[in-house]
């Protein structure tokens, strides 16, 4: 089951709707803070005892005695007796087992005590397993548990697939190799237990409540089924089963959903933006071999806490873990780094309509601190003055005065793993949602400017201790709240200081807090709303200090689509207009219209002859130019911010009113036409022209961009301007516009710009989907004039919008290493010392009805045939071969880098985003990409291997007579 306990800390009865909706315990990987303690031995513990008991009875004795001799005596005795007791004390603490005197404490299996309060007890093993037990006899309950610090977070190249949640499923009660599952149930039930499991997000529970008569029992049972699972074949795939159900209870939960929304959005890195329960899509990929693999790496005794509360003796049990699990072995594993999740610069919303919603549910969030950061305190007292129960400011003002919501409530969430989020939600009708978010952070304002009544600092101060009382009311909950104190701080007695630095919060504290993290334009906001209802158009304000926003998307009259977003890193403005067009949308008599055509765009306009282009242009020191690849054609201006109207002017000029002179056209012919002749002085440019001639059978990519000489020298002037009327219109185009810029200000000119562009009907072509062309392995080759020899191996391949392409991209790193020299074909080629290449280059070419794979190489014709044979002895062997996990991280961190690094520049960011936004997979895709990547599994690579490269075909050229 996924962890439906309260957030962490004994806070408050802060938002417990908000902490209901979470449904995830805040704790951490462990960390150990407190020095190596020395052992101490029984001698010195009976020397302790004798002094201890001297100590209590001196006043008699002195009072009985009158010499003077024996006074000293004692006195200095007493002095000894002092520093000795200082000193115990401060290496154990009062009630530690060096009082205790007991024989388990001279176990070699113990390897610390941690110092500790008198009815408490906590130990770690020589293996690593920490055990932390707390005496409580005011009833005969005893709650045992075992927690492993592993969650949803630590799930590697399975990120997102639930697989620790499922592990705890087949974990919790399973088969062991003593025992099995039945036989468990039965045990059970005869002690009457209650057990339990709950998966979060860094760290995974289970445990058993029962009395002390019985709670060797369940201690044994317990350490049994997590230390020992079999993994039956019969348990694990009913909980498959089980976890589907509940992934559909999930879908049909709108608070739940709005949480799994909501942390998509304010993270983008880290992994905690999965759902603990993962994503049924990657889930249903996981097998056996996956869950014994997380459970090996991660169920070791150095990985565990066990802890026990209630009514025992804390020696005894002790002694019944050093049995039970003392002789455990540990596992060196290497150290998990979890990603950074970079800063928030600009706001963030999204909104999803469900069926089942019949009001909208709001959640605010923003960015803060995790667990060890001091203004943990203040935000948390901040939480309860704005929005815990109907005296909290929100609930006063938003609901109750202006009557936008019919429930409110606010809570501070901070993990230890990862900044956690003030957050505010909401239920309310969905034509108030602009209205409540106004009224809500005019209360946030207004915390930042005034400050707080010493009354409600009072109230909220008091609220904490409250809570911290009732939550440590059971054994269950002692159990509980030691160790994720120790898991998530190191300090098992973190709650109980807690409450005394939220005593310590003063006014100034909130204040500074709110002023700190309340920042509207980094707020993420979270909707869900009822099926049917309206997206609102209005976008969260954002203030014009901020350095870098998410993209806008705007839709406007005339139906072209607006991308704008604000970068102040520089003082420039990426200007990148782009209509569906290219060799897909040509004529098929009259290739290569396309290229010639945008390459006129700049050539001449109603308004400006060439020159006059040019120099409007290269006078602001700016750049323009137009171009047609095979699926879009574009145009790119970029200038200096303050000349962003005459880019505007620019563009809109060649966009709008061209004039394809023919003094232009007959010039453009006759570059184009050289340039046709040129085209196989490249090796690479011959090859790649060979291999789609007998790749493509029908489908316009078989052709060269830039057309044939024989259509070229037919193009006239109205073919320019037929061509032209057929794909530019508003309601195929997207404009791109990024930069040092104000996004309403830069609307407003672009809808004033293009306000004469109207739509038109756009002919989408007819074409068949060519990505399966290869049923069998063929070989092709040519003879020319170049002295050495060169390869194309191609595959079958993906169009630009299937799900796999995430896959092909890794396996491309594998084989090739993406666009640095790498991976396995430059190793076997170029590794070590091989020299049978200077070149080898894999590539998927993605279409939107067209694509396959590709390798190639450049050898002479003496290797040839040895390069040809590795070549395809490592394509067969990544079809037959799983990878291993560091091959495929270090493929996947190779893709990421790679498409971090091509979006380094701000006009690289506006041409992927409009040509992903023209090409229908969004302009957020960028965004999505590292994450798509990371999702890709080593059995991902392995099936997509085998269904695209089981055949190849062979394009080769040679030289002559050889």
């Amino acid at each position: 089951m996924i962890d439906r306990r309260p957030l962490s800390r004994p806070l408050t009865r802060t938002s417990r709707k908000i902490r209901h909706e979470v449904k995830l315990a805040l704790t951490s990987k462990s960390v150990l803070f407190s020095r190596r303690q020395p052992q101490i031995r029984n001698k010195s513990v009976f020397v302790f005892r004798i002094l201890f008991s001297a100590r209590k009875n001196t006043n008699s004795i002195i009072n009985g005695l009158m010499d003077k001799l024996v006074v000293v005596f004692l006195s200095t005795l007493l002095c000894y007796i002092f520093l000795l007791n200082v000193y115990v004390y401060a290496e154990t603490d009062p009630g530690s087992p060096a009082q205790s005197g007991a024989d388990v404490f001279e176990s070699p299996l113990i390897d610390r005590i941690i110092p500790s309060k008198h009815d408490d007890l906590f130990v770690v093993l020589k293996n690593g397993l920490t055990v932390l037990i707390r005496e409580s006899h005011g009833s005969k309950v005893v709650s045992s548990r075992v927690l492993v610090k592993t969650g949803s977070i630590y799930e590697g190249q399975r990120m997102g697939g639930g697989l620790s949640h499922y592990l705890e499923h087949v974990v919790s009660g399973g088969t062991t190799s003593k025992i099995a599952e039945a036989q468990i149930k039965e045990r059970l039930q005869a002690i009457g237990g209650a057990s339990n499991a709950y998966t979060g997000y860094e760290h995974t529970g289970y445990s058993i409540n029962t009395t002390r008569e019985h709670h060797k029992e369940a201690l044994s049972l317990l350490l049994a089924y997590v230390t020992d699972c079999q993994f039956n074949e019969t348990e694990y795939q009913r909980e498959k089963g089980v976890i589907l159900q509940e992934f559909q209870m999930g879908e049909n939960n709108p608070s739940r959903r709005l949480w799994y929304l909501f942390m998509k959005t304010a993270y983008r890195q880290h992994p905690v933006r999965y759902p603990v329960i993962g994503e049924k899509g990657i889930f249903l990929k996981m097998d056996k071999e996956d869950l014994v693999a997380h459970y090996r790496r991660w169920y070791m005794p150095e990985n565990m806490v066990v802890s026990v509360a209630g009514d025992v003796d804390k020696e005894e049990v002790l002694k019944t873990v050093l049995e039970l699990a003392g002789d455990m072995k540990s596992v060196a594993n290497p150290l998990y780094v979890l990603p950074a999740e970079p800063p928030q610069l600009s706001p963030r919303r999204v909104e999803k309509s469900l069926p089942m919603a019949r009001i909208a549910r709001a959640q605010l969030g923003f960015r803060t601190v995790a667990l060890s950061d001091p203004d943990l305190y203040p935000l948390d007292v901040l939480a309860v003055i704005m929005g815990d129960g109907r005296t909290s400011r929100l609930y006063q003002t938003v609901r109750d005065k202006k009557g936008l919501v019919l429930s409110i409530s606010a809570g501070s969430w901070t993990p230890a793993f990862v900044k956690g989020q003030f957050l505010i939600s909401m239920d309310l009708a969905y034509d108030n949602l602009s209205k409540a978010i106004d009224a809500v952070w005019e209360e946030l304002s207004d915390v930042q400017k005034n400050p707080v009544s010493e009354e409600a600092m009072e109230r909220a101060r008091n609220k904490v201790v409250a809570n911290h009382i009732f939550d440590q009311e059971s054994v269950q909950s002692r159990a509980s709240q030691v160790t994720l104190d120790w898991v998530g701080t190191g300090d098992p007695y973190f709650s109980e200081n807690y409450v005394s630095k939220i005593r310590e919060v003063t006014s100034e504290d909130v204040t500074r807090a709110a002023k700190k993290y309340f920042q509207r334009d980094r707020m993420t906001l979270a909707v869900i709303k009822p099926h049917g209802v309206a997206l609102k158009t209005r976008e969260l304000p954002s203030p014009p200090s901020i350095s870098q926003e998410e993209v806008h998307k705007i839709k406007l009259p005339n139906q072209m689509t607006l991308l704008l977003k604000r970068n102040t890193a520089a003082p420039i403005v990426a200007l990148r207009f782009m209509v569906k067009g290219g060799l897909r949308f040509e004529p098929v008599e009259k290739v290569g219209l396309s290229h010639f055509m945008a390459s006129l765009l700049t050539k001449g306009t109603k308004n400006r002859a060439k020159i006059e282009i040019a120099k409007a242009i290269e006078d602001v020191g700016g750049s323009i130019q137009s171009s047609s690849g095979k699926n879009v054609v574009s145009v790119s201006v970029s200038v200096l911010k303050e000349h962003l109207d005459i880019a505007l002017d620019l563009l809109s000029d060649v966009v709008l009113h061209p004039t394809f002179p023919e003094s232009e056209i007959e010039k453009q012919r006759r570059e184009t036409l050289m340039a046709i002749q040129r085209l196989d002085e490249y090796w690479t440019s011959e090859i790649g022209r060979l291999f789609k001639r007998h790749y493509y059978q029908k489908h316009p990519y078989r052709n060269d961009v830039i057309g044939s000489a024989k259509a070229v020298e037919s193009f006239s002037g109205k073919d320019m301007r037929d061509f032209y009327e057929s794909i530019m219109m508003p309601n195929n185009a997207v404009l791109a516009i990024f930069g040092d810029i104000d996004p309403e200000t830069v609307r407003s000119r672009v809808e004033n710009t293009f306000e004469d562009f109207q739509p038109g009907i756009l002919e989408q072509p007819i074409i068949e989907m060519e990505t399966q062309n290869i049923v069998q392995d063929e070989t092709f080759e040519i003879f020319n004039e170049k002295t050495s020899a060169a390869i194309l191996i191609g595959y079958n391949g993906l169009t630009l919008a299937d799900h796999d392409r995430p896959v092909v991209d890794v396996l491309d790193a594998i084989v090739s290493g993406i666009q640095y020299p790498s991976g396995w074909l430059h190793d076997a080629l170029r590794g070590g010392e091989k020299n049978l290449v200077y070149v080898v280059h894999a590539y998927p070419a993605f279409g939107i009805d067209g694509g396959y794979f590709g390798i190639m190489a450049q050898t002479t014709l003496d290797n040839y045939e040895e390069v040809l044979k590795i070549i395809l002895d490592k394509m067969a062997l990544i079809q037959n071969t799983e990878v291993d996990p560091t091959t495929l991280e270090r493929a996947k961190n190779m893709c990421i880098t790679t498409h971090e690094i091509g979006l380094e520049r701000i006009a690289s960011q506006a041409s992927s985003a409009a040509v992903n936004e023209i090409l229908r997979l969004g302009h957020d895709y960028d965004g999505k990409y590292p994450g798509l990547i990371q999702r890709v599994s080593a059995g991902d690579v392995l099936r997509v291997a085998k269904k695209l490269l089981s055949h190849h075909l062979i394009v080769a050229t040679k030289p002559k007579g050889r």
